[in-house]
């Protein structure tokens, strides 16, 4: 067996948390209005992003 090199859980975590400000920004700067469907996508792109790369793990943890 290979061994684990992600961290999906903390991936998803921080691309749910990415989507949900990018969303709050974008209204509250009033590029998007508050009824756009824009806002309850993007924290979902940013869970699915999040554990795709937390999976694939791209970049090196420091001291690891």
């Amino acid at each position: 067996m290979g061994t684990r090199r992600g961290r999906p859980i903390l991936g998803a975590i921080m691309g749910l948390l990415f989507g949900l400000f990018l969303g709050f920004d974008l209204a509250l700067m009033g590029v998007v209005p508050l009824e756009s469907v824009l806002l309850v996508v993007l924290p979902l792109l940013g869970l699915a992003l999040g554990i795709a790369l937390g999976m694939t793990a791209p970049l090196r943890m420091f001291g690891r």
